[in-house]
């Protein structure tokens, strides 16, 4: 589904924008960026930014308001994100990284 949306984007006129999420354990895996480089690499071309995301703790005194407990989600380190920086730059398309 990911890959048909981006396909359908990239061959309009509209500049994509891709904002990708990285949550320790889960989305800054070697093999995760290396994935999503490979499938961004697809589309470059289209590609005006990649805007990289690491995950936030803005909604967590919310969840342990609803008693949802303690969330098991974390922000990569520095080093993590430095090295998926890197990854996506090979790109050849504009990254940042989200503060």
């Amino acid at each position: 589904m990911l890959r048909e949306n981006l396909r359908v984007i990239a061959g309009s006129e509209s500049a994509l924008w891709v904002r990708v999420p990285l949550v320790a354990g889960y989305t800054d895996g070697e093999e995760s960026i290396r994935r999503a480089v490979e499938l961004l690499g697809e589309f470059r071309h289209a590609i005006e930014r990649i805007e990289l995301l690491p995950y936030h703790p803005l909604g967590e005194s919310k969840r342990r308001m609803l008693g949802l407990g303690e969330p098991a989600l974390a922000r990569p380190t520095g080093d993590v994100c430095a090295r998926i920086v890197e990854s996506f730059a090979a790109l050849s398309v504009p990254v940042s990284l989200a503060g």
